[in-house]
């Protein structure tokens, strides 16, 4: 998983705002490295110090070797309702690798993390997290751009109530909330 570093105060190997694999040390602490490889970690830092960036899966987009993913360690979340963009008013299309791209308008609930008012361990900031990392994500997939664009984008479009075109990839899961009419 990929994270960005929210606080480096105390540490000469962290930097902040920069980009780093974790891999999951215990409930509360991320081993860091800057390579995706776990066993090329410079140290082990709590988990409060880092927003993921990655879910637990590969972007299909990107080429990757084949990789087996254990059942047990995995749990499959669901945040709202998924309603088929099939059964919503919006035509789809959909990209030359298979994303379906459909305009929408950021709802004002779709907060990030460090808006949230929720003890990082509870599930009510599980879901805010996982919910606007799906927003980011999308806006980054179409735009092909850095999380931190992404993530600013997502704050101006909900902020102004106006459209932005994301791209999903149509085995996710997650669908967003305000589509409109029409495609890109």
């Amino acid at each position: 998983m990929k994270a960005i570093c929210l606080d480096a105060a105390g540490s000469a190997e962290l930097v902040q705002g920069n980009e780093y694999f974790v891999f999951p040390s215990g409930g509360s602490a991320y081993y860091v490295s800057r390579f995706d490889r776990g066993g090329s970690h410079f140290g082990c830092f709590q988990a409060g110090r880092f927003e993921l960036m990655e879910c637990q899966e590969p972007n299909p987009r990107m080429a990757t070797s084949e990789t087996k993913y254990e059942s047990e360690d995995y749990e499959q979340l669901s945040i709202f309702d998924v309603m088929s963009l099939e059964d919503t008013e919006a035509k789809q299309e959909s990209d030359q690798n298979g994303y379906l791209v459909v305009k929408a308008i950021i709802p004002e609930d779709v907060i990030s993390p460090l808006e949230c008012k929720t003890g990082p361990n509870s599930k009510a900031f599980k879901k805010i997290k996982e919910r606007w990392s799906n927003y980011v994500r999308a806006i980054q997939d179409y735009e092909g751009c850095s999380w931190f664009k992404a993530r600013d984008q997502l704050i101006e479009h909900r902020e102004d109530q106006v459209t932005i075109t994301l791209s999903i990839h149509p085995n996710n899961e997650f669908r967003p909330e305000g589509v409109g009419e029409g495609t890109v």
